[in-house]
Formats: C-alpha cells, sequence, structure tokens
C-alpha cells in the first residue's frame, strides 16, 4: 500500500482480523504514528497487538519511506513586457 503523507504527526489504525471470512473476528490492533515508518533505509520492527486493552499478540511490519523532493523558493517566470 502507498500513502502519500502531508502530516507525520497523523496516526495509522492496523486491525488484524481472524483469516476465516465466516468468523471475521478482531484479532488486535494498534495505533502507529506515521512518523514511525519514516527511516530512510526502511523499518522493520514487530508491533503489539491489543484487544480489550490486553496484550494480543505480535506482528512484523515492514516499510519504506521516499521523501519526495521539496522547492523552498521555486524559480522566477521572467516578466514579459
Amino acid at each position: 500500500m502507498d500513502l502519500e503523507v502531508l502530516n507525520l504527526d497523523h496516526e495509522v489504525y492496523i486491525e488484524v482480523r481472524d483469516r476465516d471470512p465466516l468468523i471475521t473476528e478482531m484479532i488486535g490492533h494498534c495505533r502507529l504514528r506515521v512518523g514511525f515508518f519514516v527511516e530512510l533505509r526502511g523499518r522493520e520492527e514487530f508491533v503489539e497487538l491489543f484487544y480489550n486493552s490486553y496484550p494480543a499478540g505480535r506482528i512484523l511490519l515492514r516499510g519504506e519511506y521516499w521523501p519526495q523532493a521539496v522547492v523552498t523558493n521555486p524559480p522566477m517566470m521572467p516578466v514579459m513586457q
């Protein structure tokens, strides 16, 4: 999944559900700041899931970050007279 991020303080909500499509019961969830994924060489880390405020297991998250070029002073167009 690719996301364009404008604010690194926003949160990502991750919810893990049972594999059986007939049950679809939630196994656990977590919230992470988008800034968690901002590492130029990528990030790979186990994240704790919770269900009803109790630990429910861990998942391995892998993420990559590609910064976009930022133009602070764009070139001015010449004025035609």
